[in-house]
Parts: structure tokens; sequence; C-alpha cells
């Protein structure tokens, strides 16, 4: 049944979806057929992520917002769900650069891609480890705690208390999702 208040993967979002779906096919059809390609590669690498982020997303809404204790691991979905996209869709400028043949078209462009990269590296370490509102079992803070704390529960077995069958979710993902919602 439909939750009050939750965005539901819809039309909307299957168009994304295919066409991401079609890199990671296109990426593995030019990867069987010629290994070394790089640009096969860059499909793959901004498929993927894409597709995972997508996942992490419905997932942790799910896991967290409906409160299902069969669902393992919602806040740390929740975490992959904040940057594993952005990966993707950030490599789409090496495959602007790299295009058609998978090198730079000259040497002055190799400082750009070691900048961006650099930048790129960067953006994601902060936006992965940026300060959250969980603490867990680990002694950690923040969104990357929920990774940790749930592979503590994993590897101790019986260590998986009660309260956490309904983890209550992260403040801002509830904020953003609830209001993703709204009409």
């Amino acid at each position: 049944p439909p939750l009050a208040g939750v965005a539901r993967f819809d039309s909307g979002d299957v168009v994304p979806s295919l066409v991401f779906l079609a890199f990671v096919a296109m990426g593995a059809l030019i990867v069987t057929r010629r290994p070394g390609n790089r640009i096969g590669w860059l499909f793959c690498a901004i498929g993927l992520p894409v597709l995972l982020g997508g996942f992490a997303t419905q997932y942790a809404v799910t896991a967290l917002l409906a409160r299902r204790p069969a669902l393992p691991a919602g806040p740390a979905m929740a975490w992959l769900a904040g940057w594993a996209s952005v990966v993707g869709v950030s490599l789409f400028f090496y495959l602007l650069v790299l295009f058609p043949d998978g090198h730079l078209p000259s040497r002055r462009w190799r400082g750009v891609a070691w900048l961006y990269g650099g930048a790129l590296a960067v953006g994601l370490a902060t936006a992965a480890l940026q300060p959250g509102t969980t603490s867990g079992p680990a002694g950690l803070a923040g969104p990357a705690s929920a990774l940790v704390d749930e592979l503590v529960y994993v590897s101790m077995p019986g260590s998986y208390p009660a309260s956490r069958a309904a983890p209550s979710p992260p403040r801002h993902f509830v904020d953003n999702h609830v209001a993703s919602a709204r009409p």
C-alpha cells in the first residue's frame, strides 16, 4: 500500500532510469568488443552509479519512512543515496573531453582533467563524510556512521537491539523526501 507523504517510483522516474540503463548497455557492448576503449568504460562508469543512487534512494525511503524492520541498512542506503548519483553525473565531463577516441584533445587538457578529478574527489569525500545527526555504537557521528553501525550489527550476532528494528530516519532525509512528495 502507498505510504502517506512518501514519494513513489513513478513514470517520471522511468525515463531517466532507462537512459542510464542504456548508458550501461552501450558501455558493456563497447567493452565486450574493444576492452581497451575508454569510452565504453566511461559509459558504464556513468550509468552504474546513477542507477545505484536511484535504487538506494527508493530503498532508503521505504526502509526509513515505512519503518519496515525487514529492510536492514536503511541509514546506510540513505547515506549512499546522498552522493552515489553525483559520481556518475560528474563523469560526463570526461566523456565530453575524451570523446570520440578516448584521448584528450591536446596535452594542455591534462591539467584541466587532473584539476577536475581532484575537485571531484574532494567534493565526493566531503559529501560522503559530511556531519549529520546520526550516531551509533561505533562512536562515530554523521552519515558515514550509518555504514559502520550496520557492519557492527551484522558482525556481532545478537547485537541488533529491538530499538533498531524501527530506526528513526535522519531528519534531513525525511524533510527532503516528504517535501518532494507534496503536490
